[in-house]
């Protein structure tokens, strides 16, 4: 008599591409979560650098009576650059500490008016999220574009 129960244990080919569909499935749907949840991470963390470097305006302003120019005081508003921003807000931030756009690409932004009296801070967002551009100011004053259907985030005096 032969035996029925010949059939040997385990998986057929056919399970386990099955099963490895499954995971590699699983696996992009998990990466495609990550990658947007740390782009909205970015986005509030520009969100929060712009705040804190308006604080420190704000109190270079209760000094100086104007928007950044030197660290003294005693030159006229001019920095056009993010980093010609950091120069000037020396005496009040660390330069070494002074933020940086998380995306390596990127930069914030700088403008004011040229005699000092107001000035705007952006950044470019990477998600279109309308809780975070409810809050943008929307204009183009000051030299700068705060267009929020381009994703600008901006803060002004």
């Amino acid at each position: 008599m032969k035996n029925i129960n010949n059939r040997k244990s385990g998986f057929t080919l056919i399970e386990l591409l099955i099963s490895l569909s499954i995971i590699a499935l699983m696996s992009g749907l998990a990466f495609a979560a990550l990658n947007s949840s740390r782009q909205t991470a970015n986005d509030t963390r520009r969100v929060g650098d712009l705040k804190n470097i308006q604080g420190y305006l704000e109190i270079y302003h209760n000094r100086c009576d104007h928007y950044p120019g030197t660290s003294d005081c005693s030159a006229t508003p001019n920095p056009s650059t993010w980093a010609e921003l950091s120069t000037s807000l020396t005496g009040i931030i660390d330069p070494s500490r002074f933020p940086k756009d998380p995306a390596s690409n990127a930069t914030y932004y700088y403008s004011y008016w040229t005699d000092g009296s107001n000035y705007v801070l952006g950044a470019t967002l990477q998600t279109n999220s309308q809780s975070i551009l409810k809050e943008s100011y929307t204009g183009s004053d000051f030299g700068s574009s705060c267009d929020k259907t381009a994703l600008k985030y901006c803060i002004h005096s």
